[in-house]
């Protein structure tokens, strides 16, 4: 437990660093700060190999040399310029707040030492979030998951010392981030972590009554559900989503992209719900899909839900179902569509589309492409460390070692590669 004379970076859940002296007073040595987010920070070398970052690391993002770092991180030399700092919170993803560029006396109240928050600190949070949404979609961040839980604490700590306005507010953006480390669980396929997650959140958007919040407790539920090939219990949250999306009159009041997406995900779990000669059922999921491709035509393709539509994720997710209803032709042509609309820097999706390309290659009984496809979609998964996405080319992987392909090379290598991980 804290002392009552804690330093206010711990109290944040912030490491325990030494006080800054001189015009550092007041915060965490500057220096300190720089060699702790230094250390914690993952490079990717030229052979692909990740390691942690060295001094000649940062002085190589910085411009300057190995000594100069040194100098900096053990005499504070150098961090006596907004600039340089500012570009040490980009370099290492370091709070702003810890280097000085948000101003404490904003932050903590002088009489009572309690946490109050400004417009200021706000608006970094909610940036913060977003940029944390990015590297989770673009797969390029591995510390995604230790700086999200430490805002979580940061806005709890926050919301105790608001008043009410402010404190609804707090909590709403706290609920946002509960969603971000429920998928980063679930990516890790620690499901029972994120339905924890799932669960704080629902408490919050059920006591703000905020219908946006609680459809987006149960997207994700739903998309941890289908994940998870609960099927049946990923339709029921799937539907709830759905009827919060609309009002009493039926109109749609949640950004559009969340309404778009929740058909995404319903279509797909329906999909793998049905009975495939049942031609019914299967016009119907495809109905789905079709309002889903309406939206994803003209939504935005970010919002404030951080659910992202367009053309790509719409090709992708009709693909999966495509599989599901043994339909693997028209899969590989959605897959190439999915493909086009997809930007190279999204890898998390474009590693799926590869991994469903191998999937309907093996329900075609193209051997050859379905090995190829998942020996190209394992290393990319490896590399974002995507472990759900793994389990599914192990599948693969297993399947194709009963097939007639089993004895080829690239079988093979895929097994090598699926040994490695």
């Amino acid at each position: 437990m804290l002392s009552k004379d804690a330093f206010w970076w711990e109290k944040l859940g912030f490491p325990s660093f030494s006080e800054g002296t001189g015009e550092n007073q007041g915060f965490p040595d500057p220096g300190e700060v720089v060699s702790y987010y230094r250390s914690k920070k993952e490079i990717i070398t030229e052979d692909g190999r990740r390691r942690t970052c060295r001094q000649i690391d940062l002085a190589n993002m910085l411009g300057v040399s190995e000594s100069w770092v040194r100098a900096m991180e053990l005499q504070n030399k150098g961090l006596d310029s907004i600039s340089r700092r500012k570009a040490l919170v980009l370099a290492l993803n370091i709070p702003p707040i810890l280097l000085g560029l948000v101003p404490i006396t904003d932050l903590l109240s002088q009489t009572q030492s309690s946490l109050h928050t400004t417009p200021t600190s706000l608006s970094w949070l909610h940036d913060s979030l977003s940029d944390a949404w990015q590297l989770y979609y673009t797969g390029t961040h591995t510390q995604v998951k230790e700086n999200v839980g430490r805002k979580i604490h940061y806005l709890s700590i926050f919301a105790e010392a608001e008043d009410t306005h402010l404190k609804n507010q707090l909590l709403a953006l706290q609920c946002r981030f509960y969603f971000l480390s429920a998928r980063i669980a679930c990516d890790q396929t620690e499901y029972q972590e994120a339905y924890s997650y799932l669960r704080k959140a629902t408490k919050i958007a059920e006591q703000l009554d905020d219908k946006e919040l609680l459809a987006l407790c149960y997207f994700w539920r739903g998309r941890a559900y289908l994940e998870e090939e609960r099927y049946p219990a990923a339709v029921i949250a799937l539907n709830k989503a759905l009827s919060h999306t609309k009002d009493n009159a039926g109109k749609v009041v949640v950004p559009p992209s969340l309404y778009g997406c929740t058909l995404l995900e319903l279509g797909l779990a329906r999909a793998y719900t049905i009975d495939p000669q049942n031609k019914k059922a299967k016009q119907e999921v495809l109905d789905l899909f079709q309002k889903a491709k309406t939206v994803a035509s003209q939504a935005p393709t970010s919002d404030s839900t951080f659910v992202m539509i367009n053309l790509g994720r719409y090709y992708h997710f009709k693909a999966e179902a495509l599989i599901a209803m043994k339909m693997p032709e028209e899969a590989l042509e959605a897959l190439d569509k999915a493909d086009m609309h997809t930007a190279p820097q999204f890898t998390r999706r474009k590693a799926y589309i590869g991994i469903l390309r191998a999937q309907a290659a093996l329900d075609m009984e193209d051997y050859t492409y379905a090995a190829h496809q998942a020996l190209e979609a394992v290393n990319t998964c490896k590399a974002i460390r995507s472990e759900v996405n793994l389990e599914e080319l192990k599948h693969i992987g297993k399947a194709l070692n009963t097939s007639p392909f089993a004895n080829s090379e690239t079988v093979g290598k895929l097994n090598i590669a699926l040994m490695n991980i």
